[in-house]
């Protein structure tokens, strides 16, 4: 017995040992680490103030939609990497350096279709899950490294305009769709 429990560890610890390349983070504000923040204040100076800057500091810190590091950054801390929304920044659809580790493409807002919370400008910047993971796509040459690590999160907006609904059948069906397209991402 103590054979087979020494095995166990040292397979574990075999399997926690195995690296990763990078990280990647898509979804909405609960991973955002300052991508809705770059957005909305560059739209807001082209746009003379028509966007608002989101989101408000205070309360919220740093161009999270928190008062400290979200998960992603703490995630990506524990594994001896970055979550930089910077090398990830989406401003108008432009990404930042593409050196070091951590990619941080979620942004405040986010749907889990192409869409999000800029409206207008969602054509702009790559705002819904779906977008975010073709964003990354399409710099990385339509192939993803098959040595990082991916976290994907989303929903919670689709389930809060779904809300405001009153027939339940399209409330289903709204729900069933935010499903189906975090599961094509």
């Amino acid at each position: 017995m103590k054979r087979l429990f020494a095995g166990i560890f040292v397979l574990l610890q075999a399997a926690s040992a195995a690296p990763f390349t990078n990280l990647y983070f898509f979804g909405d504000s609960l991973s955002d680490t300052g991508n809705i923040y770059r957005a909305t204040t560059l739209l807001n100076t082209l746009t003379l103030g028509l966007v608002p800057v989101t989101p408000q500091s205070p309360p919220y810190s740093g161009g999270r939609f928190s008062n400290g590091p979200v998960w992603a950054e703490t995630t990506a801390a524990r594994f001896g990497l970055a979550s930089d929304a910077q090398s990830a920044g989406m401003s108008l659809g432009i990404l930042g350096s593409q050196t070091g580790p951590g990619r941080n493409y979620a942004i405040g807002g986010a749907r889990t279709g192409t869409g999000g919370a800029l409206g207008a400008f969602d054509s702009l910047v790559p705002t819904g899950v779906q977008a975010q993971v073709n964003f990354y796509l399409s710099r990385a040459g339509g192939t993803a490294d098959p040595n990082a690590l991916y976290f994907l999160l989303g929903g919670g907006n689709d389930l809060r305009d779904l809300a405001q609904l009153t027939d339940l059948a399209a409330m289903g069906a709204g729900a069933g769709t935010a499903a189906a397209n975090l599961a094509q991402s």
